[in-house]
């Protein structure tokens, strides 16, 4: 899958999980926002939150850097 397509996918709420460093992610959506969630074993959970699925696509970080930056990473989790 390419970069533009997911995007595309996730500003009409596709959701999904994936590993950047070996840490699970959860992208994911209900009635009051859109979601990136860290799964972690334990502790809370560490999530940000946004409004529509593009504007998670824009402003998303994980570690400083965007979903687009971390692509390669991302992808070879669809694999």
């Amino acid at each position: 899958m390419k970069y533009d397509e997911f995007a595309q996918l996730v500003s009409h709420g596709f959701e999904c999980f994936f590993y950047v460093n070996n840490q699970k992610y959860w992208i994911s959506n209900n009635e009051a926002g859109y979601y990136l969630t860290l799964e972690q074993q334990n502790g809370p959970l560490s999530y940000e939150e946004f409004v529509t699925g593009a504007e998670l696509i824009r402003n998303a970080r994980i570690e400083g850097k965007s979903l687009k930056e971390l692509w390669d990473q991302i992808s070879d989790s669809f694999l």
